[in-house]
């Protein structure tokens, strides 16, 4: 079933009745169920005054008004979810199993649906509407509503009813519209279509006088229930071989004792007690044989399901279901299987919500190290880590994102470090720049052991060249003589035996330091 599915209209008319007109009937109504105004505003536009609509807010009400109305029905439902989907279908399925459904989801809703199958009277359509196609399938469904209608006959002279004897009342408004309520607030919307449903019944009760047969009953067979959305059935192999009843026990037998319940495809005991049966349907070990096969086959899907492999269980279901179609635990395995497919879809939600949040912290992280708001407070880069932590630790993101944060939080405390380190040499900087003012004032311009004010200038300027009063203080200072260099330590250099024997020359690169005092 997808979007463009519609629904079949069965002929509903033994061959030799007269033909049912396929066209909606005087009373028609279309119970609408939505809480929004414009969705009914929409319906109505769509439904080009076929029916009275009739809106209600819930499912509990739209039940109330499919048991209420008398004529040809349909059911209209703004299915946002799939669990209000599956619900109304349920519902309607239990309380009207003649009323055909037609479903108004988004596209995501619509694929979930389709995937569980299809149902001949229940028509999928895309939300938002699509005036053209909406308005088709509604017409298809108010026909199939007047068609499975029974029609009872009635005496000839009360089958000729004039203009003036018809009166079409709306329906009766639910009683929270005489306290306010919303359906009170929506009566404008459907007011015209009352009054359009009245002069087409006038016009149909015409034609109904003109139309109508003298004689004859006609008669409408009953639709069949609306199912519970079911796994779609994948093809079964149906395949049966020609041989005599004898021959084809003996080889099922066989194929028994092998294990080949199912396989190999064209020598197994599935087809060999099927085709059997189809040579003697009252064959007792045919019957019972395919009962063994139907235990095995439970076996099989119970294993399939266990393990999680959906398609290969619901292939094992759909086997089951065309070998024993009145197998006791079909039903409930076939529940089983909705099941297990609802738990995967909401896991594979919960999954793709988990990445979405997983995704949305690793960007708040990293925004907020870009920002430099790596600690402090709930809106930080490690109160968000922590939250991704803890909600996707395996996360490859994660991961990265984490040793992101960790790159950045060294980087800031090399930062600090270096900060502090820089305002240590400051300090100390400023301190011998006014040793080396107070030094000058008394005249200690070089003094012994280091301990002057050029000294203390050129241990300022190393730390921190930019330090407050550097080059003031440097440019009071007189120019220091520079001493005399004398040899502190003499060194007599070896000259290499090898080389001398050689008659190898060479040169000797010597490096030296020469203090402030010229040693």
């Amino acid at each position: 079933m997808t979007a463009s599915t519609k629904l079949a209209v069965r002929d509903a008319d033994p061959p030799d009745s007269p033909t049912v007109a396929a066209s909606p009937a005087p009373g028609a109504t279309l119970v609408v169920m939505s809480p929004a105004d414009e969705f009914l505003l929409e319906i109505g536009l769509a439904l080009q005054g076929l029916a009275t609509v009739r809106p209600v807010e819930d499912l509990a009400e739209a039940l109330h008004a499919l048991r209420e109305e008398t004529g040809p029905q349909a059911l209209a439902v703004d299915a946002q979810s799939l669990d209000a989907a599956l619900a109304a279908l349920e519902a309607a399925t239990l309380e009207a199993p003649g009323v055909p459904v037609l479903l108004f989801s988004p596209a995501t809703v619509r694929e979930e649906l389709a995937a569980l199958g299809s149902d001949p009277r229940i028509t999928l359509l895309p939300m938002p509407l699509e005036p053209e196609s909406t308005a088709h399938a509604l017409r298809r469904a108010l026909e199939a509503a007047a068609v499975t209608r029974t029609v009872t006959p009635a005496p000839v002279a009360a089958r000729r009813p004039s203009p003036a004897a018809i009166a079409i009342e709306p329906p009766s408004p639910p009683e929270s519209a005489a306290n306010g309520g919303r359906p009170r607030r929506r009566a404008w919307l459907i007011a015209p279509w009352i009054a359009a449903g009245v002069a087409l019944a006038a016009i149909a009760a015409g034609a109904y006088w003109r139309l109508e047969p003298r004689s004859g009953v006609r008669t409408a067979q009953r639709p069949t229930p609306i199912a519970r959305p079911t796994a779609a059935s994948p093809a079964v192999d149906r395949t049966i071989v020609q041989g005599r009843l004898d021959d084809l026990l003996a080889k099922a037998r066989a194929a028994m004792r092998a294990h080949h319940y199912t396989d190999p495809p064209a020598d197994n005991a599935l087809l060999y007690y099927r085709s059997a049966a189809a040579v003697d349907p009252a064959s007792a070990e045919a019957r019972d044989g395919l009962r063994r096969i139907g235990a095995v086959l439970d076996q099989r899907f119970q294993s399939d399901l266990a393990a999680g492999h959906l398609n290969r269980a619901n292939a094992t279901l759909a086997t089951l279901a065309a070998v024993l179609p009145d197998h006791p635990a079909l039903a409930a395995e076939r529940l089983q299987w909705v099941a297990a497919q609802r738990a995967r879809q909401s896991a594979l939600a919960a999954q793709q919500q988990a990445q979405a949040n997983a995704r949305r912290l690793a960007g708040l992280v990293e925004a907020r190290i870009h920002s430099g708001r790596l600690t402090g407070g709930t809106d930080s880069a490690s109160a968000y880590a922590a939250q991704l932590a803890a909600a996707a630790p395996q996360d490859p993101l994660t991961t990265s994102t984490l040793a992101d944060l960790h790159a950045a939080e060294a980087a800031a405390a090399a930062r600090q470090a270096a900060a502090a380190q820089a305002r240590a040499n400051a300090a100390e900087a400023a301190r011998l720049v006014s040793r080396a003012r107070t030094q000058l004032a008394a005249g200690q311009l070089v003094g012994p052991g280091n301990d002057g004010a050029a000294h203390s200038l050129a241990a300022a300027r190393a730390l921190d060249p930019h330090a407050a009063g550097l080059d003031a203080v440097g440019a009071a200072a007189p120019a220091t003589p520079v001493p005399a260099l004398r040899l502190v330590r003499n060194y007599q250099p070896r000259y290499p035996y090898e080389e001398i024997d050689g008659h190898v020359a060479g040169s000797v690169v010597v490096a030296f330091v020469v203090d402030p005092h010229g040693r």
